[in-house]
C-alpha cells in the first residue's frame, strides 16, 4: 500500500502460483479490508460482520486467557513478532531491543 502509513496489514498469505490474501486495517476507522491477488490482478472489499456492518479490528492482548493469543506483539502497530525479529514486518518499528 505504498507510503501511506494510514493502512497496516494484519495478516497475510500465500497459497501460489502468484496468488496472494492479506487483511489490511485503517488505522483511522479499525476498519478490516481483504485483499485477493492473483498474479496480475486483484480485488479488495471491506469485511462485514454478522450484521452486514465493517468489521472492525480488535488485536489480541499478550495477557488475554486465549492460549493461541501472540506473546509477543509491536508496540506500535500491534502485529504480532516472532521472538528473534528485530523489526516489525508490518511498519517497520524496531522491536525486541
Amino acid at each position: 500500500m505504498g507510503n501511506d502509513d494510514r493502512f497496516i496489514r494484519v495478516h497475510s498469505d500465500s497459497s501460489g502460483f502468484g496468488s496472494i490474501n492479506a487483511i489490511y486495517v485503517d488505522k483511522v476507522t479499525g476498519v478490516q479490508y481483504f485483499w485477493r491477488g492473483l498474479s496480475y490482478g486483484g480485488g479488495l472489499t471491506v469485511m462485514l460482520n454478522s450484521d452486514g456492518k465493517p468489521l472492525l479490528y480488535q488485536p489480541l492482548e499478550k495477557n488475554d486467557t486465549d492460549p493461541s493469543a501472540p506473546q509477543n506483539v509491536c508496540a506500535g502497530c500491534r502485529n504480532p513478532i516472532s521472538s528473534n525479529a528485530r523489526f516489525c514486518s508490518m511498519c517497520g518499528a524496531k522491536v525486541n531491543s
